[in-house]
């Protein structure tokens, strides 16, 4: 646990990093239940270190891609959501 001052320090660290505008509002929350950079999510930091990578299919729909496949992906051409086909068996798909 942190002492009161090291808390007071953390608290106007978090809240110029907010002010400036480097990180955003998500990682700002995140931050402060514990998340570090480069490390998994979870009490003990088993879970995924990178943030998912969407693909975006259509207005509100997008695909979940692998790492390599997302680093790929600089401008991702959109199509008209009533053209995208009805794939019951993808799991991938996504409601963004």
């Amino acid at each position: 646990k942190l002492k009161s001052g090291q808390k007071g320090r953390k608290l106007a660290e978090e809240n110029e990093l907010m002010k400036s505008g480097k990180f955003g509002v998500a990682a700002t929350i995140m931050s402060k239940m514990g998340y570090r950079e480069g490390f998994g999510l979870g009490a003990k930091e088993q879970g995924i270190s990178r943030a998912l990578q969407v693909q975006r299919t259509g207005r509100n729909v997008g695909l979940i891609v692998g790492e390599e496949k997302a680093s790929a992906i600089t401008n991702p051409s959109f199509r008209n959501p009533t053209a995208i086909p009805d794939n019951s068996d993808n799991s991938n798909k996504m409601d963004i």
